[in-house]
């Protein structure tokens, strides 16, 4: 992660209050406390590095991720290019 982060040289905005989920095995956890089926759309506000994203859109017909950071709007575009969000 600190390697995407250098490369796009991004770094947490106050102004955003920005928090980051960074933990796999946690969204691992909170990915199956939520009941998302393949004919459900997830609305997701600040995906942030896409870490829960992507479980998301594995469990669902669709995501609708929405994120105002620019630079984290890159970094999401690289990361998750393979899946349809």
């Amino acid at each position: 992660m600190l390697a995407v982060m250098r490369r796009h040289n991004f770094y947490a905005k106050k102004r955003f209050a920005q928090n980051f989920l960074i933990d796999k095995n946690l969204a691992q956890k909170i990915l199956a406390s939520v009941n998302i089926g393949q004919k459900d759309v997830v609305l997701e506000i600040g995906p942030g590095f896409g870490i829960l994203t992507e479980g998301l859109a594995n469990s669902s017909k669709e995501v609708i991720a929405v994120e105002i950071d620019k630079v984290l709007c890159d970094i999401l575009s690289e990361s998750l290019s393979d899946i349809p969000i």
